[in-house]
């Protein structure tokens, strides 16, 4: 069985632009919902 590719490490180890949110939002159901728009990386803060 192969080992998925992880795109997000290929894209940081090219150098590739991401695209990342920061949010601070406690409700779980905004999270579901920012975590379908697209973006690559979510950064949860308390």
């Amino acid at each position: 069985m192969r080992t998925p590719i992880n795109k997000f490490k290929e894209s940081l180890q090219a150098g590739d632009p991401l695209d990342g949110l920061w949010m601070s939002l406690t409700s779980p159901v905004a999270a579901e919902g920012l975590s379908l728009l697209g973006f690559d990386w979510l950064l949860f803060i308390k």
